[in-house]
């Protein structure tokens, strides 16, 4: 996957229902990309993804 000019990847196990990424993002619009590559090395993007806001940090006064 491609979000906000950073990239990570991770192999997807048979069976497996999903893969998670925790990954700090810069506030604001960005696009996500996604790939999955079958046994034959062919890619297709992901059925479903979602992505959730787990902390924020504290505003400076």
């Amino acid at each position: 996957m491609e979000i906000a000019g950073q990239s990570k990847e991770s192999p997807v196990e048979a069976g497996s229902k999903g893969v998670v990424f925790e990954m700090n993002l810069p506030v604001g619009k960005t696009e996500l990309k996604t790939w999955l590559f079958d046994e034959k090395g062919e890619a297709g993007g992901a059925y479903f993804t979602g992505v959730e806001l787990l902390a924020t940090a504290r505003k400076r006064k």
